[in-house]
């Protein structure tokens, strides 16, 4: 059973009041440079080190004649609008969670947590801090488990990939 998304709207809400245009982050890409950032992010050691478990290659599909843009486990589909540096890291945020679905919310803590490491590390502090304040003004909580640990955890309990060890649930809200 898939859980709630109850921070979304308060996310896009949140995303809304950050200025991304003074941060460098609103400037419209070609589908060529986002697939060029993702690529970038995604073939790095910190994006292994920090988000282990998830895709390390990412295609990034032309979204004409989708509404939104949307991310799977291993894939972004961005329509022409959404084209934009702040866009493709919040796509990329849920790539970077996928290894804990669905367990989590898909715009809870623990995406809420990627995406400010994200953005910090595409735009630094500054950036980081926009969004961060943006989020605790709307009420957006962030935080949530360390997917370090939950990688550690899952390869302790003697998971195969994509599979979960028993108690992850309790693990994931921190009994």
């Amino acid at each position: 059973m898939a859980l709630r998304d109850n921070q979304r709207s308060r996310v896009y809400r949140a995303e809304e009041a950050v200025d991304w245009q003074a941060l460098g982050a609103d400037l419209p890409l070609e589908l060529a440079a986002a697939r060029e950032l993702v690529d970038r992010t995604t073939s790095s050691d910190w994006w292994r080190a920090r988000f282990p478990g998830a895709a390390t290659r990412v295609p990034v599909r032309d979204g004409r004649g989708r509404r939104r843009a949307g991310a799977g486990p291993d894939f972004i589909t961005l329509p022409r609008w959404s084209r934009r540096p702040w866009i493709v890291c919040h796509e990329l945020a849920h790539v970077a969670v996928v290894p804990l679905l669905p367990h989590i919310e898909p715009h809870g803590r623990e995406f809420c947590r990627a995406y400010l490491d994200l953005v910090g590390r595409q735009w630094g502090a500054e950036a980081r801090q926009a969004l961060a304040a943006a989020f605790a003004a709307g009420g957006v909580r962030t935080g949530g488990r360390d997917l370090e640990a939950w990688e550690a955890r899952r390869r302790r309990a003697g998971a195969r990939p994509g599979q979960r060890p028993a108690g992850i649930l309790a693990w994931l809200r921190g009994r």
